[in-house]
């Protein structure tokens, strides 16, 4: 597996038949593969853990401001 250009990938059939099960890889009659990827993107990763900790922590604050409003209204009755 080699990157010649960011957006460009060679993927060497024989390393592929060498390197990973049978079942991860059809072979064609040709010699050919097809071989299904999935790419993640680290960074990508990060920033929706980031978000929805972030999320947590504000919808945390709202709540704790509500329940001190809604403590100090009843001790002001």
């Amino acid at each position: 597996i080699s990157s010649k250009y960011a957006n460009k990938w060679e993927i060497n059939p024989d390393y592929i038949k060498k390197n990973f099960p049978r079942d991860a890889y059809t072979e064609n009659s040709d010699g050919t593969i097809n071989l299904r990827l999935t790419i993640f993107f680290r960074p990508q990763s990060i920033f929706i853990i980031g978000l929805f900790s972030g999320g947590a922590v504000i919808a945390i604050g709202i709540g704790i401001l509500f329940f001190l409003r809604l403590k100090k209204r009843r001790e002001t009755q």
